[in-house]
């Protein structure tokens, strides 16, 4: 079993194994701590060998909770309606914004040397897809893909 350590307030039962921490982290917009997983893509066995990706996890969550978490939110689900109506003649439709940005449930944040991924999950809307955000180091969105 891994044995737990402590990251800061912000990250709840972080434990290293395999070469990752995996955590719970805890954001003011959501209910529920989400799962954070932290790869350094080394080989990396001590708390040391994270402490520059944990800070930059802490610095991911700050910006969350400052208000962007709302508007990162908004960003992905136009950037779904746009890319649903992207090959038919139909202008998007803001009326099925609504219910998207609604249904959209943060499940996971991994962090990684060259920037950040939040993974969705969308019950009623996208049932047993993930949606994966991927931020570039200043946070601004990269790419957004859905996985069945």
């Amino acid at each position: 079993m891994a044995k737990k350590h402590s990251f800061g307030p912000e990250i709840i039962d972080g434990h290293i194994e395999e070469n990752m921490l995996t955590a719970k982290v805890k954001l003011a917009a959501i209910q529920e701590p989400v799962s954070l997983m932290i790869d350094p893509e080394t080989v990396s066995t001590e708390p040391d060998d994270f402490a520059p990706l944990v800070e930059e996890a802490k610095k991911l969550v700050a910006y969350l909770d400052s208000g962007k978490y709302q508007e990162i939110v908004d960003a992905v689900a136009k950037e779904i309606n746009e890319s649903a109506y992207e090959q038919q003649d139909v202008p998007p439709s803001s009326d099925e914004l609504t219910p998207l940005i609604n249904d959209l449930t943060l499940a996971g944040i991994e962090v990684f040397p060259e920037g950040f991924m939040l993974n969705f999950i969308s019950e009623k809307i996208f049932p047993g897809s993930e949606i994966k955000v991927q931020l570039e180091e200043d946070f601004s969105i990269d790419d957004v893909s859905i996985y069945d």
